[in-house]
């Protein structure tokens, strides 16, 4: 497996073409999702959105994962909604996330 250290500073483009917009014979906008690995458990539906400032991670996936409250760091961070509403974030955790060969540390 290649060392996360080789992407850091890597910055990877997905390109689609007309096709890979159709559904069957429909076109859609659905959101793309990549199956991937944290702590070598298996995490399916993946939200690829380079253009998100936070990366969220459900309390479902957490306890799958059996990660702890011990597991997780404070965290001053305040997120805004769509609503304009801000709210403080729970706690971060930094995971390894591996996709194929590539592998990366992550916030969530």
């Amino acid at each position: 497996m290649k060392d996360a250290a080789q992407y850091a500073g890597c910055n990877t483009t997905i390109t689609f073409f007309n096709d890979d917009l159709l559904l069957g014979s429909k076109p859609h906008n659905r959101p793309l999702f990549v199956t991937g690995y944290i702590r070598k458990q298996k995490v399916k539906r993946i939200l690829v959105d380079g253009g998100s400032a936070v990366n969220i991670m459900p309390k479902s996936t957490m306890n799958d994962l059996e990660i702890t409250m011990d597991d997780l760091s404070k965290s001053r961070m305040v997120i805004q909604g769509f609503s304009l509403e801000s709210q403080p974030v729970i706690s971060m955790i930094r995971l390894e996330l591996t996709m194929g060969d590539l592998s990366t540390s992550m916030a969530s």
